[in-house]
Order: structure tokens, then C-alpha cells, then sequence
């Protein structure tokens, strides 16, 4: 029996190797760097055929789970080769907004405020007119806010038909400011109450707006506790409860944008004393956090200089104000979707003192706006950055002392500034370069603080902070319309000054008290070819630590008056912080 099983043994152990090959312990057949094996203690290679497939791997648009850690890829829902909201693209062929079934490839191009047909220009149909020549406000103001508490650092964004706003508001009673949001029609009339979006154990500041195609982004921050993300829908209810975002203790200074699939959140996280660091974290479209990254930049405290964040061209940009080589100057870095750091630069030298940069994306290239002083006379400066982060026209005056709103329009800037005693439309091209003359808008009196302009598609809106009769900051809104022919509207500023857009008088130099008024001042910081407000960031300024929402020296009297918005408050929130 023994020797019987000596026999059959060997032909025992000949079928076996024939039915399972060997495996080798640890190989490399792709030549990828990476180990793989079934009896590879380290294998980090889930496909060693192809070179591009390991543990950590970039997702690529090759249907294929790149990273090994998505077996379901493709269909994965909120990935770039998923078709998210079923309109037969997807962004691997050019969907530049996939949570927007209306907006894909070989659409028809509307005058909405949006690049529809994903060819990276706005409103560029042949029946969308977008300059404005003429710019004049028919119905003067309207009162939004009505409530006997502080409101104060609005931010507003344009959904196509209609638009959305947000605001820091005492009238919670709570632990301070609290977050509040609703909808405003076209000449700015209410749609719906008040919502509540935040109910912290803290104020919440500096809330930041984004319109997706389907829905609202929303951001803010809770002084010494952390940054909050949430989503809103197109009625304004709360999608879920705040998320907080990973590692932002101490973080302040939020701006918000989206990409077609995902939302990216940037601000100043504090890491030494009067130092900071530009962080950057992402969110699926369904809120999801993604994971957080850090610029290598060291920042200057201080509101006024909070990022700036934009998409466009394939990636995020992104602008600061940076001290790091112990002069002041503006850094700009480009972001991949799936946040890596593909450049970082400087745009300004150490001659200068660069404050409050506004980043806007044209549809070609990126377009920096900032605050700067030459011998001491403040001035409105701009720089002209491509897709790829190469500079095209450096940084130089526009003819404007200081901007209290600007934005993008399709075709060029638009620019709200004070002159003389009142307030001028300007308009600035794609290098800089003056367009006509200043006009003036003398639907508004004094210099609006923490102001924002919106394009809508044929006009724009602006939202400021205001001093109301009853000595309260409130929010006040103005439609601008525009006229596009007839030729220049001449007449240069009503208050003396440069009929090519100068402001003679001074005024206020940077739209607000960055050190301690209004918290949320200028221009959000978002804006994307697919949703949001295709303009970009005005950092703003304001105080971290608390105070005045509305901010700053009141300027004197109600701006214009008009009908109260109105409506009860909806208390609608799920925050817990």
C-alpha cells in the first residue's frame, strides 16, 4: 500500500502543476514600478498588464479602474466617464457640466449666462449680445433683507432663470451671525422667505455661493472651529446636514467653485502665527468629501487676501496673496480635478503690494483683477494668465482707482466703481484695455460695500451691504439693463474724473473695511463654464473674529430705497457643528 502511494504521488503532484500554474511571489511585468503576485506580500498591483492600472494609480478616462480601488469603474456615478445627468455625454467627450442636462456638446448656445454647448465661450450664439454698452438702472433699488438684525457679506449667483443669494444675519440671536439664503427674480423681488441654512454653535462668516445646474454649493466658517460645506436644492431646502471639512480648524476665508462633476472648496488655514496656508478640498456632487490638499504657499492673515478659486480650461486656478519671500506678492497655481498641484507661480513682484485678487475665467484664459498702490496712489490692476499658467499680459493699471464689483460677461469686464460723489459702469477687454467711456449710474448713491456683480446673460445684477433708515446694514439689490448699440454711451464721470474709467476722487480703495467691516465683501468666489457665476472671486474683506456684518463706515443713508423683499423666515437647517 505505501509503495502504492509512492507511485501515484508524483503523478498527483504533475496534474496539479498542469491545472495551477505557479505564481510567481512578486513580479513587475508591466514595467510599471509597481509589484504583483498572489504571493506578493507588497503587491500594490491590482492589473500587471498595464502600466497605468496600480494602488494609488490617476483615474484615467480609459474605462478602466486605474487605482484599483473602484472595481465598478465606469459605472461609477460622479466619476468622468459617467454619464450623470443622462444627456448621452459624458466628460471624457466634452460634458463641461454634468450635473446640467441641458448644458453638453452640439446644444444649442442660449443667452443665459452659461456656456451651453461646452465650447468654453458664454453666450457666444449669434443672437447673444454680450456687451453692455449702455448700462443703466431702470427701477433703482430694492431692500432685500427686512429685518431688525445686521445683514451683511452677500453673495449672489445666477441659475440661468433666476438668482441665488446668501448672507451672514444676526437675527437668530444664536451665538452670532448665521447663514441665510433665497431666491430673487430677475429684477430682484423675492421668490421665497428667508432660509436658514446654519445653526451653529459659533457665528458662521463669509458664506460663499455656487449654481451647479442642478442645484446649489454653499460654504462658510465657523471662527476656531472649522470650514462647513452644504448643498441647497433649486427650491432652497437643505440636501442633507453641514459637512465639515477635514483638517480646517482654524481655517477662515472660504471661496467655493464647481467643475461639472465635483465642488472644490479653498481657504487660509492658519499654521503659524500671522501665517497661513492656501488648503483646497473637494466634494462629489452628492457631498461626498474627497480629501483635502496644501498649496505650498505661506499667506498674510487677513480677509482681504482669502483665495480666489475659479475652473476653467480643464482645472481649477487659483489666486493669493503671498509673503512668503518676506515681500508682498500675488501667487496663482492651476489644480487638477483630482487635486494635484500642477503649477504654482508669481504674477507680481516684490515692487508692489498686491490685495484683494479677483480671478475670473474667459473661456480662453484666466483674467486677475487686484487692488495695488503706485507711489502710494491706489490702483485697480489686472493680469491676463493662459490655460496652461503662462503669463500674457502682466500685470499693469486699467485707468480705475479701485472697484467695488466686477465681472465677466462673455465678451468683457464690467466694472462697478466709485467716481466722484457717486458710482460709474466702466468696461475693461480681455487684456485690460478700455472699452468707451465710464457712464454713470445714478440710481445709487455712496459707495456700496461688500458689492458683487452678476451677469445674467443681458444685463447684470449687483447686491451690496447698505446702511438702511432704521441705522441697520441691509442687503440691497439693482438690475442693471443693457443696451448694445447705439454706439458709446460718452458723458465719461459724472463726478469730473478720467472719461476713460479713472476715478479722480479716491474713494474707497478696496470695497470695504478689510479689517474689520464688512466680512464678506466683492465678487464670489466661484464661477465655472458650467454653473455659478461665470465671473470670478473678489476675496472681499472682513473681520474673522466677529463684529459688524454689514461692516465699516455706513456711507450715509438708505441707498435707494424701494420695496422691502420681505417674508417670513423659513428655518430649514440640519447643521450640527
Amino acid at each position: 500500500m505505501r509503495l502504492r502511494f509512492l507511485l501515484v504521488f508524483p503523478v498527483l503532484l504533475a496534474l496539479g502543476a498542469a491545472r495551477t500554474p505557479m505564481v510567481e511571489r512578486c513580479a513587475d511585468h508591466d514595467g510599471d514600478g509597481r509589484l504583483a503576485g498572489r504571493r506578493c506580500a507588497s503587491a500594490v498591483d491590482c492589473d500587471d498588464r498595464d502600466r497605468w492600472t496600480y494602488t494609488g494609480a490617476r483615474q484615467r478616462p480609459d474605462g478602466k479602474n486605474n487605482d484599483c480601488g473602484h472595481p465598478s469603474w465606469p459605472f461609477l456615478a460622479g466619476t468622468n466617464e459617467f454619464d450623470d445627468d443622462q444627456d448621452g455625454f459624458d466628460e471624457v467627450v466634452g460634458d463641461c457640466n454634468d450635473g446640467d442636462g441641458s448644458i453638453h456638446p452640439n446644444t444649442e448656445e442660449i443667452c443665459n449666462g452659461f456656456d451651453d454647448d461646452c465650447n468654453g465661450f458664454i453666450d457666444d450664439g449669434a443672437t447673444c449680445a454680450t456687451a453692455c454698452v449702455v448700462a443703466t438702472l431702470p427701477a433703482g433699488s430694492i431692500r432685500v433683507t427686512n429685518d431688525p438684525a445686521l445683514s451683511g457679506a452677500p453673495k449672489m449667483v445666477w441659475t440661468g432663470t433666476e438668482y441665488g443669494l446668501v448672507w451672514e444675519d444676526l437675527r437668530a440671536g444664536n451665538f452670532g451671525n448665521e447663514v441665510f439664503f433665497t431666491r430673487l427674480d430677475r429684477s430682484g423681488r423675492k421668490l421665497v422667505g428667508d432660509i436658514r441654512v446654519t445653526d451653529a454653535k459659533g457665528p458662521s462668516y463669509e458664506p460663499q455661493l455656487v449654481w451647479t445646474g442642478a442645484g446649489f454649493g454653499v460654504s462658510w466658517y465657523v471662527p476656531f472651529i472649522q470650514i462647513f460645506f452644504n448643498q441647497i436644492d433649486p427650491e432652497g431646502d437643505l440636501v442633507g446636514p453641514s459637512i465639515p471639512v477635514t483638517g480646517s480648524k482654524d481655517g477662515y476665508g472660504t471661496r467655493v467653485a464647481w467643475d461639472g462633476t465635483n465642488y472644490a472648496v479653498t481657504w487660509l488655514q492658519v499654521s503659524a502665527i500671522e501665517q497661513s496656508k492656501v488648503s483646497f478640498a473637494r466634494f462629489t456632487g452628492t457631498g461626498g468629501y474627497l480629501g483635502t490638499t496644501t498649496l505650498a504657499s505661506g499667506v498674510s492673515s487677513g480677509l482681504e487676501n482669502s483665495p480666489g478659486i475659479v475652473f476653467g480650461g480643464g482645472s481649477y486656478a487659483v489666486v493669493w496673496v503671498d509673503e512668503r519671500a518676506g515681500s508682498r506678492v500675488l501667487g496663482f497655481a492651476r489644480i487638477d480635478r483630482d487635486a494635484t498641484v500642477l503649477n504654482e507661480q508669481f504674477v507680481t513682484s516684490g515692487q508692489s503690494s498686491p490685495s484683494q485678487p479677483r480671478l475670473f475665467w474667459t473661456g480662453a484664459d484666466y483674467g486677475i483683477f487686484w487692488q495695488d498702490s503706485d507711489a502710494g496712489a491706489p490702483q485697480l490692476r489686472y493680469a491676463r494668465i493662459d490655460g496652461a499658467g503662462n503669463v500674457l499680459t502682466p500685470g499693469h493699471s486699467v485707468g480705475i482707482t479701485s472697484a467695488n464689483a466686477i465681472a465677466w460677461t462673455g465678451s468683457e469686464f464690467g466694472i462697478v466703481h466709485t467716481c466722484g460723489e457717486g458710482l460709474c459702469y466702466s468696461r475693461r477687454g480681455v487684456n485690460g484695455e478700455t472699452i468707451g467711456n465710464s457712464a454713470g449710474l445714478p440710481g445709487l448713491s455712496g459707495a456700496p460695500r461688500g458689492a458683487q456683480l452678476v451677469w445674467n446673460g443681458s444685463g447684470f445684477g449687483l447686491v451690496w451691504t447698505a446702511t438702511a433708515e432704521s441705522q441697520n446694514d441691509e442687503i440691497y439689490f439693482a438690475g442693471i439693463t443693457c443696451a448694445n448699440g447705439g454706439g458709446d454711451p460718452g458723458g465719461g464721470d459724472p463726478g469730473g474724473g478720467d472719461p476713460g474709467g479713472g476715478d479722480p476722487g479716491g474713494g474707497d480703495p478696496g470695497g470695504g473695511d478689510p479689517g474689520g467691516g464688512d466680512p464678506g465683501g466683492g465678487d464670489p468666489g466661484g464661477g465655472d463654464p458650467g454653473g455659478g457665476d461665470p465671473g470670478g472671486g473678489d476675496p472681499g474683506g472682513g473681520d474673522p473674529g466677529g463684529g459688524d456684518p454689514g461692516g465699516g463706515d455706513p456711507g450715509g443713508g438708505d441707498p435707494g430705497g424701494g420695496e422691502p423683499g420681505g417674508g417670513d423666515t423659513e428655518v430649514r437647517s440640519t447643521d450640527v457643528v
